[in-house]
């Protein structure tokens, strides 16, 4: 596992401008992560919140998107600095955090995600961030430091209020609109055209802009809504994979209908 640099890092793409578009994946499914990568995807998001995999299974997407040079970052599931660490530990790119609700909040999430004097990470070199022992521990620290990506979820409404002040937060390198938790927390579940809805989206986006070393990230259901939200000013944009995969299914089982008439 070799350390990348600094330029190319995920976290330096986005700090550089770029626009970058990822695959949600929900473990077990580390052949998925390959084929994000083939098809030419910047990065897999790799789904320990809604996912059913373990550490271990993370480990294994995170290889295997490594395999292809691509990028990997993990929902965790909570705000626990152990499941931080665990996700940091098996040489994660970077982290995604639900439901952040204050500055408080992210400040302890970038606690756990970086090492003293940022934070207050563990250091293990033995684990495979640190090459299972084989690092430099002066470039290990460097890299962390730097290529560490952070974003949080802002998907309740308490927390559109407190977006410039989570955005303010250093190291906090986007904030993620959670659009489906977002639209149920408003009362208009799945309902992302609804104008209370548009509204808490356009607070969100106006908030984030005005901080110009942050960046704006979301769910797309497809490459039409993706446009949409570049618009807006997004620029870390995940597709869900099975949402892809169940869209061309019934593509095609509505072709082969079609056939039979």
């Amino acid at each position: 596992m070799k350390q990348r640099s600094a330029e190319r890092s995920l976290r330096r793409r986005l700090l550089g401008g770029d626009t970058l578009y990822g695959l949600v994946i929900k473990p077990p499914a580390p052949a998925l992560v390959e084929m994000c990568a083939a098809a030419g995807f910047d990065f897999a998001f790799i789904d320990g919140e809604h996912g059913s995999g373990e550490t271990l299974e993370w480990e294994h997407h995170v290889r295997a998107a490594e395999s292809f040079g691509m990028p990997a970052v993990v929902r965790v599931g909570s705000h626990q600095p152990g499941e931080i660490l665990r996700a940091l530990d098996i040489g994660a790119d970077g982290i995604i955090v639900p439901h952040v609700n204050t500055r408080a909040e992210a400040e302890a999430i970038v606690r756990a995600a970086h090492y003293p004097p940022i934070g207050r990470r563990g250091l293990a070199t033995t684990t495979r961030a640190g090459q299972h022992g084989f690092c430099n521990l002066k470039e290990h620290l460097r890299s962390a430091e730097e290529n560490t990506f952070i974003a949080v979820q802002v998907e309740d409404p308490e927390a559109i209020e407190q977006v410039e002040e989570i955005a303010s937060v250093p190291y906090v390198d986007c904030v993620f609109i959670g659009p489906t938790d977002l639209s149920l927390g408003l009362g208009y579940p799945g309902e992302n055209d609804h104008p209370t809805v548009v509204d808490a989206f356009t607070r969100i986006c106006s908030a984030v802009a005005r901080k110009p070393s942050i960046s704006l990230g979301t769910f797309a259901r497809d490459a039409k809504d993706a446009n949409v939200w570049t618009a807006k000013g997004a620029s870390f944009i995940a597709l869900a994979s099975t949402l892809l995969i169940a869209q061309k299914f019934r593509e095609v089982v509505a072709d082969l209908q079609a056939g039979k008439t």
